[in-house]
């Protein structure tokens, strides 16, 4: 019984939160909507507040529904410090009164709905997150995004299979110019690192600009404010249309929206749900191409070391220069990827858990999820997008079906 008035004194104390919140936002017919269908629903609550001596004209015409809000800017002033009074009181003496946490636990269960209809900001009653999407102006932004993605992937692409080129040709030469072997070794070598290292560069540019991108088409959707401190200047228009032209491939484009629906969800649960989407891609992605990466670099090692000792015949330092030097560049910068893609999977799966956390303690609670919750959220999103190594179009495509085929499931269960 205990642990339960606990819980109940918890909900209620983020109620009273959310309520400050209004008020902080200058929501004040909101928050007046609210204390008025409180005062009707709880009789301890109402005779606590009106026996109180402070602000009681302002309290007495709340309960009495006579407030008018549109008064001049120091009536304003006085009616949002009775309101947080009103609140605070709630706030404090719901600790230590059984029957005022009963009677405000009930309205919370019983308007939870209605009070959902009363915030404003990112947040509603439901969405139209589905529908908006598949609009022409959204659609182009993922198409350049996709374009400019296929572009920085494709360059990566032939690093790697250049890098990977390098660390096996030059082995195989020792073989037919074995009197060459230290040139063959050190050409290699700096070949290899050369690739590995400072070509990147490239595609992490092409990286960027595509998250800038996929960032515009989110905070878009979502209502939510760019962040220009963390992302920048949005990609010009010019430069999204030139992007939007050179994309050959539209499948899953033009007519595919690119979040599952949600629609039958209020909007910040939605919108918190096409946040996991992004977050489960990823993190599915590097944990697979890490595996991946992590078994290649384990096959070329072990193909290196046969060619070397047991083909060739060669001694250790003869090994090191001829064999490694030239495979050294490609293997490090296969560690590097696996590390930072297992790196990244391994916060992706943190932050999904923090996300099923914050959905959890909103659902069934009369307010949305805060907008400065969603805002972090996104912050983190968009910063793996702009840092995180680049999966192959090939690689992507291997588990797309499957990946997409579990979130319509997961979607189709949230919207029963």
């Amino acid at each position: 019984m205990l642990i339960n008035e606990f819980h109940m004194a918890d909900k209620i104390t983020d109620f009273t939160n959310r309520l400050l919140e209004l008020v902080g936002k200058d929501q004040i017919d909101d928050t007046i909507k609210i204390l008025q269908q409180l005062f009707k629903n709880s009789p301890t609550y109402t005779e606590l507040i009106l026996h109180s001596a402070r602000y009681h004209s302002i309290i007495k015409d709340v309960h009495l529904g006579l407030l008018n809000p549109q008064e001049s800017q120091g009536e304003k002033t006085k009616i949002r410090q009775a309101l947080i009074y009103m609140i605070n009181e709630l706030k404090e003496n719901v600790q230590n009164d059984r029957t005022l946490i009963t009677e405000i636990e009930s309205f919370i269960d019983q308007h939870q709905e209605q009070l959902k209809k009363e915030n404003s900001g990112i947040n509603g009653l439901r969405n139209d997150l589905y529908t908006r999407q598949v609009e022409p102006g959204y659609v182009k932004l993922l198409a350049a995004q996709k374009q400019i993605y296929i572009e920085g992937k494709r360059i990566k692409e032939i690093i790697f299979f250049a890098s990977l080129f390098t660390a096996v040709i030059f082995p195989i030469l020792l073989k037919y110019f074995p009197n060459h072997e230290p040139a063959i070794g050190i050409l290699g070598g700096l070949i290899s690192i050369a690739a590995a290292y400072l070509l990147p560069a490239i595609p992490s540019k092409k990286a960027a600009t595509a998250a800038n991108i996929q960032e515009e088409f989110d905070t878009k959707l979502y209502k939510m404010e760019w962040n220009q401190s963390l992302a920048g200047n949005k990609v010009s228009k010019r430069e999204i249309e030139r992007a939007n032209k050179r994309l050959k491939d539209r499948s899953n484009i033009d007519d595919s929206p690119w979040y599952q629906d949600y629609r039958n969800m209020e909007h910040s649960q939605a919108v918190l749900h096409c946040m996991q989407e992004n977050l489960y891609w990823d993190r599915k992605q590097k944990m697979k191409y890490a595996t991946f990466l992590g078994i290649v670099a384990s096959c070329l090692f072990v193909l290196g070391w046969i060619w070397g000792f047991e083909i060739l015949e060669l001694h250790h330092l003869e090994y090191l220069a001829g064999v490694f030097f030239p495979f050294s560049g490609f293997l490090m910068y296969l560690i590097q990827t696996i590390w930072r893609s297992h790196a990244s999977s391994i916060g992706g799966m943190q932050k999904e858990s923090s996300a099923q956390i914050l959905s959890e303690k909103y659902q069934g609670t009369p307010f949305p999820i805060p907008d400065t919750e969603l805002r972090n959220l996104q912050d983190a999103i968009y910063t793996s997008r702009k840092t995180g190594d680049l999966v192959p179009e090939w690689f992507y495509n291997l588990f797309k079906e499957s990946h997409e085929s579990a979130l319509e499931d997961t979607a189709s269960d949230l919207n029963q």
